[in-house]
């Protein structure tokens, strides 16, 4: 389910035809952003998640994406670390 909560916030239109993830979505512009991790972390821990957020096809796209971005920043043999991390 990588990339759904971004999904969810921008309010991705495949994502707000269902009224569970379109409530998640107006708690995140509400600004209750914690209450809908909750919800959302909770459906799935119970095997509840909205069939949208299962969608093959929205999970290739997002993975696509994601390893565009890291590839942008790869630059083999450097490396950096976070201080305190």
């Amino acid at each position: 389910m990588m990339g759904t909560i971004f999904s969810i916030r921008d309010g991705d239109p495949a994502f707000m035809k269902n009224p569970i993830i379109k409530a998640w979505h107006d708690l995140m512009k509400a600004g209750n952003g914690k209450q809908a991790a909750s919800e959302i972390i909770a459906a799935q821990a119970n095997d509840r998640i909205p069939v949208e957020m299962k969608n093959v096809k929205f999970a290739m796209n997002t993975w696509r994406k994601n390893t565009a971005i890291m590839e942008e920043y790869n630059d083999p043999g450097r490396f950096w670390y976070m201080p305190g991390a």
